[in-house]
């Protein structure tokens, strides 16, 4: 999912070659007022936006038909059948629960990396920018659509007016820093609940079937 998660932060690439590169700023003494507002367009972008939601829902939509074939493929009885198509409703539910338990460490991973990357004034003038409703709407369409669309007319404008301000030239001088900063982050989190994940779904799965759970999964389960 983390690839897909960022697909959405490559859209300002439109405007970067309009721009000469510039030298990054300059890493010493930086203020805790800066790292603030470093950690807040991280906030912006992982945690107040709706775009994990609807990446959940997207492959969701994907990945939980497939799963309730294989269900459906299993030799147990239509009781355990239907409590495991039952299970998998809820996972959509319980994979956003551990997504929103590592996103404040991201966000924290990310600001260390993103405010060495940008003044404080450009921080500020990115996140004013990724809070607008044009912006927020192509993020989500981009990111549900694995990066393949063109914007809507407005949307192209709210872009390039923004790539001729100093923070959206900044952004395409820098974005791509920041863009690898944020894969990174994200990158961990998946790292930290994929066990959990994976855990959590056989545990749901095997209580589902109960007496009927294989016993290569209760033997995955068992403590070692």
């Amino acid at each position: 999912m983390s690839i897909r998660a960022i697909a959405f932060f490559t859209i300002l690439s439109l405007a970067g070659a309009s721009f000469a590169q510039e030298p990054a700023p300059a890493t010493e003494s930086v203020p805790d007022s800066r790292l603030a507002a470093a950690r807040e367009l991280a906030q912006t972008m992982l945690i107040d936006s709706d775009l994990f939601e609807q990446a959940i829902e997207s492959l969701s939509a994907e990945t939980l038909p497939r799963m309730r074939a294989r269900t459906n493929e299993m030799r147990v009885s239509p009781r355990a059948r239907t409590a495991a198509a039952a299970f998998l409703d809820t996972m959509p539910a319980m994979i956003t629960e551990e997504i929103n338990l590592v996103l404040p460490q991201a966000v924290d991973e990310a600001a260390l990396e993103i405010r060495e990357i940008f003044s404080e004034a450009e921080l500020r003038e990115i996140t004013i920018f990724m809070r607008d409703p044009l912006t927020q709407q192509f993020m989500v369409r981009t990111m549900l659509s694995g990066g393949a669309i063109n914007p809507t007319e407005a949307e192209l404008q709210r872009v390039l007016a923004f790539a001729e301000t100093p923070a959206g030239a900044a952004y395409a001088a820098r974005g791509g820093d920041m863009n690898a900063a944020f894969q990174r982050a994200l990158s961990n989190a998946g790292t930290r609940i994929e066990p959990r994940i994976m855990r959590r779904t056989m545990e749901g799965l095997c209580a589902a079937l109960a007496n009927e759970c294989p016993a290569e999964i209760r033997a995955l389960l068992a403590p070692v």
